[in-house]
């Protein structure tokens, strides 16, 4: 008698873990681990350790704190990656930006402060 084994599925780390759609509208604190996309309205703090992707409908006020924060829609606050923040053709941050790396794509507005360091200090978790 053979006995069949299941092999672990290898994960894709860009896989998207987490979606809320552009009709999900919430307020608070958010943790988050891996890669989490927002279409929709979120008002409070995100915290993380992965990749935050602001899709073109998403509308966000508060703090963003994680390792790598990709903005195609809104944000009104304050900005902090670990790694790098890039603003696509029909993203629009309003606020204070802190990361070592930036992306600007033609079209994509920062309007604020911003702060690039080869090291950035250490962040606080939101």
């Amino acid at each position: 008698m053979q006995v069949l084994r299941r092999r672990p599925m290898k994960q894709d780390p860009d896989e998207i873990k987490a979606f809320c759609g552009r009709d999900s509208a919430f307020e608070g604190k958010m943790t988050f681990q891996g890669v989490f996309q927002l279409d929709g309205t979120f008002q409070g703090e995100i915290s993380g350790d992965g990749t935050l992707i602001l899709g073109e409908t998403a509308i966000v006020r508060g703090r963003l704190g994680t390792n790598t924060i990709i903005v195609k829609g809104f944000v009104e606050g304050e900005v902090h990656a670990h790694g790098r923040v890039e603003i696509h053709s029909t993203g629009k941050v309003y606020g204070n930006l802190l990361a070592p790396k930036l992306k600007v794509n033609e079209g994509g507005i920062l309007e604020g402060q911003c702060e690039m360091e080869r090291q950035p200090r250490k962040i606080e978790k939101v």
